[in-house]
């Protein structure tokens, strides 16, 4: 699930103008938490989300209940891989997105306080 160097360094800068209009808003209170959020979530419209999950999950393999409830593996590697797994189970894509977050970047939060994400340190 680890993406290479290069893949995560060129998602690396698209990650921090996401997040670091949201950190900077932050402040601990429930408004300043919800004003990180609301600038997180702008930062990606527009098909920016979706023009980056597809390079944030690569190499990353769910299995999920298909329509007859057998078990199936599928290999995140193009929207239409993304949409089969997710479609119907949105709260495991969160699940998902964050745990790609934090096995490529947590080196880079490390230093920052993302609470509001819940992103944890290993």
């Amino acid at each position: 699930m680890e993406l290479e160097f290069m893949d995560a360094a060129d998602i690396l800068p698209e990650l921090t103008a996401i997040i670091a209009p949201g950190y900077a808003a932050a402040q601990g209170d429930d408004a300043s938490i919800g004003k990180a959020i609301s600038n997180m979530a702008l930062a990606l419209t527009g098909g920016r989300l979706t023009s980056l999950l597809p390079r944030l999950l690569k190499g990353t393999t769910v299995i999920v209940p298909d329509e007859g409830g057998k078990l199936v593996k599928i290999d995140l590697m193009d929207a239409r891989s993304i949409n089969r797994a997710f479609t119907g189970r949105k709260k495991l894509a969160i699940g998902v997105v964050k745990l790609a977050l934090e096995v490529n970047f947590r080196d880079f939060f490390d230093g920052a306080d993302l609470a509001a994400l819940g992103i944890q340190k290993p």
